[in-house]
């Protein structure tokens, strides 16, 4: 892999010790100096085994995915510059306790990036504030949607909020806007007059304009958005553009599977499980 190719995540991550001086050598649960890339079949069983590293490994995985809000890279850089890629055992520990991560593989059939599931992020909800501040330095706010996301949208509200000047617009606008430099999150647009802050999850009053529910996209994209004929699905960079298949004949092909911009600070960035909600809503009306 090129050191191109190597993405750079807005964390430090602290050294594994087991209790020990860290000026004595321990083998990392995120290597420091081995990144040999690995399939499926590679991981055998039962991997490391309940240790400590695989404890470590663990929380650290899941603040890693909170912080970043997309699947965890197989190899990346962290702020300090250091690279970093995921422990094979602890991986292979992990993968076969069953429904605690997904691998996602490259067009090589190699581990591309390690998206941590359900049964995973609830083990460490309690903790998840301290685990995410001792990857960035302070305390970040921890998404706490004040709405959810499983209940149906009250179709009155919903055409009430379209007749009317929808509450707090201008400065969800402004936050939206000022997040991303102005420009479209899809086409890199800077002409600010036709570019909208968008909803991710339905506006259903106040409680809705949060920034991570937004992203700046050009009114024409807005709509197709707003339609569910674009979507955004995770990426190891962040999130990619998904079209309907109506689209991908259009103007609008250039689009397909490009990375969107991105706030650079994270609390700004769409919360993952917002875009999930979205993408679902899309294959539902596109049949995929």
């Amino acid at each position: 892999m090129a050191n191109g190719d190597i993405v750079t995540l807005p964390i430090t991550l602290p050294d594994f010790t087991r209790g020990q001086s860290v000026s004595k050598k321990v083998s990392q649960p995120f290597s420091k100096s081995s990144h040999q890339r690995y399939r499926v079949s590679d991981l055998k069983y039962p991997g490391e085994g309940n240790t400590p590293r695989t404890d470590f490994f663990e929380k650290h995985l899941t603040a890693i995915y909170w912080v970043c809000g997309t699947p965890v890279p197989y190899v990346f850089k962290t702020i300090d510059g250091a690279t970093r890629s995921l422990d094979a055992g602890c991986l292979s520990f992990m993968l076969h306790q069953g429904n605690k991560i997904d691998l996602i593989l490259d067009a090589d059939g190699y581990i591309a990036a390690v998206r941590p599931l359900p049964k995973l992020l609830d083990t460490y909800t309690a903790i998840k504030e301290k685990l995410v501040g001792k990857l960035t330095g302070d305390s970040v706010e921890i998404l706490d949607l004040p709405f959810d996301l499983n209940a149906p949208v009250d179709e009155r509200r919903k055409q009430e909020s379209e007749l009317v000047v929808r509450e707090g617009a201008s400065a969800f606008r402004a936050a939206v806007l000022g997040a991303w430099s102005g420009k479209c999150a899809v086409s890199g647009s800077g002409v600010v007059e036709v570019i909208d802050a968008a909803h991710i999850y339905p506006y259903l009053g106040p409680k809705t304009n949060r920034v991570c529910n937004g992203v700046p996209l050009r009114a024409d994209i807005h709509r197709l958005f707003d339609d569910f004929r674009i979507s955004f699905r995770s990426d190891p960079r962040g999130f990619r553009v998904v079209l309907a298949d109506d689209l991908k004949q259009s103007e609008y092909a250039q689009y397909e599977d490009r990375v969107l911009l991105r706030p650079p600070r994270v609390a700004e960035r769409p919360a993952q499980k917002l875009v999930e909600f979205h993408l679902t809503k899309f294959k539902q009306r596109n049949g995929t």
